[in-house]
């Protein structure tokens, strides 16, 4: 949401954006998006946490509700020196501890950012998230649906929509797909099914599912692992097998796509987390998506009654949803997104 929210600022208001005294800090996962645009536009800008005298090492690898010694907390905050606002994500258990020790013991305007548009979920995100915005004075949320847990009496929340979403679709009206086809080696022809790939103790079961009753002829699967591990589970679990997999990381030409352009070609989405990103997403550019996950739970059976994914547990189920026509999901409209979601987000951020 935060890069959606700068390349719109890039474009609709450079000399704001230019004039801002703000500084972003990296750790984890998002490390690997301090050199790509729109960041990398302005590095001045951007602080790797481990400037801030945080001594471990957090990667891809940190577990989301580790937290770190409250005196390193303290240090991050006297070196950053914030004087007006600061912005703390959901995603992991050291942004609980940013935003207490900013809500406790000083007087900036602190919020908290959540990204994921679904109320619940049922990977370690939600828990994390859950709690780190029940915590929290004010709550920048992307839809209704995830405001509704909040308390509107005691906190101020914010609905700001999805910046990334509506970027997508942009991205997806200007995409060539028959120049990506050829480039990916694939045949206009034949069905394509996209599997968007995802993580948790769940995941493998749930890939070797999927493997189990795709069929191996008559159609062309595009395996798009999650970007936090690179594709290290698909690759081994896919060798020998026809399917391809494509991504970001990927050197090969031919295996070389972005999701979102990955998505825009394919006929199918098929993912094992009916509560991931990547299922409003697919919505949104008018995908028909399923599931493919024995394990249920509440979060899933709400996602599947909302009508923004349909499960599949059978070769027969997959035969039979090859040639699903567009589907006619209003994404927005059932979790309450509001569009220009990337303004929104920039509006609050500069003000």
């Amino acid at each position: 949401m935060v890069a959606s929210m700068f390349e719109f600022a890039e474009k609709e208001d450079p000399n704001g954006l230019q004039n801002l005294d703000f500084k972003i800090v990296f750790m984890g996962a998002s490390i690997d998006a301090m050199n790509k645009a729109p960041f990398c536009h302005f590095p001045e800008k951007l602080i790797h946490y481990k400037e801030l005298g945080i001594d471990e090492t957090i990667d891809h690898t940190w577990k989301r509700d580790r937290k770190i010694d409250p005196r390193e907390i303290e240090e991050l905050a006297e070196q950053l020196h914030i004087e007006k606002k600061v912005w703390v994500p959901v995603s992991c258990s050291i942004f609980e501890q940013i935003l207490c020790h900013f809500q406790d013991n000083t007087t900036v305007d602190v919020a908290v950012l959540r990204d994921n548009p679904n109320a619940t979920g049922d990977s370690d995100y939600f828990v994390v998230a859950d709690k780190i915005q029940q915590l929290a004075h004010k709550v920048l949320v992307p839809s209704e649906a995830t405001a509704v847990s909040l308390k509107p009496e005691s906190q101020k929340i914010v609905i700001m929509g999805h910046g990334p979403t509506d970027e997508w679709i942009e991205q997806a009206k200007a995409i060539d797909k028959t120049k990506i086809i050829k480039r990916l080696k694939l045949d206009e022809k034949v069905p394509i099914v996209v599997f968007a790939g995802s993580y948790g103790g769940y995941y493998e079961e749930a890939f070797k599912l999927f493997l189990d009753i795709v069929p191996h002829e008559d159609v062309q699967v595009l395996v798009v692992p999650h970007p936090r591990y690179k594709g290290a589970l698909e690759k081994e679990l896919c060798k020998g097998l026809p399917h391809k997999i494509v991504a970001e990381f990927q050197s090969e030409p031919t295996e070389y796509a972005k999701t979102v352009e990955a998505i825009a070609i394919a006929d199918t989405v098929i993912t094992t987390d009916a509560t991931s990103t990547v299922v409003f997403h697919a919505n949104a550019l008018k995908k028909p998506v399923f599931l493919v996950n024995e394990r249920t739970s509440l979060a899933t059976e709400t996602v599947i009654e909302k009508g923004l994914i349909t499960k599949l547990s059978s070769k027969e189920d997959f035969l039979s949803i090859i040639h699903s026509p567009t589907s006619s999901v209003n994404a927005y409209q059932i979790l309450g997104l509001p569009k220009n979601g990337a303004q929104l987000l920039w509006d609050q951020f500069k003000n």
